[in-house]
């Protein structure tokens, strides 16, 4: 099943939304819109297709769960980075890849 992706906000979810699972959907963006879903707490975007993530995703201030795995990246907005530690990073196979590619390129 592969779905495309949407405007991430509606007015009537803004407010209660808080919980967005959008796994195993070959998504290879995610909206900047993303960033009206104020009360987000988990966002679960692993098997995906993503490559990059909006810098607009470090402004979910209640976040608590961003679940990557799985998907193409290449960086992570540093944006996130400032604010990793309102995050709890599900990055199992990306960290591997990024290590990886950081020892390669030193050799």
């Amino acid at each position: 099943n592969t779905v495309s992706p949407a405007p991430a906000a509606q007015s009537a979810t803004d407010a209660t939304l808080r919980a967005l699972f959008i796994a195993d959907n070959d998504f290879e963006y995610i909206p900047d819109d993303i960033v009206k879903l104020k009360n987000l707490e988990i966002l679960v975007l692993r098997d995906n297709e993503l490559q990059d993530l909006p810098p607009a995703i470090s402004r979910l201030g209640k976040l608590k769960e961003l679940h990557l795995q799985n998907n193409q990246f290449n960086l992570l907005p540093p944006e996130l980075c400032e604010y990793a530690f309102r995050y709890m990073l599900n990055l199992m196979c990306l960290l591997l890849c990024f290590v990886l590619t950081s020892w390669l390129a030193l050799n």
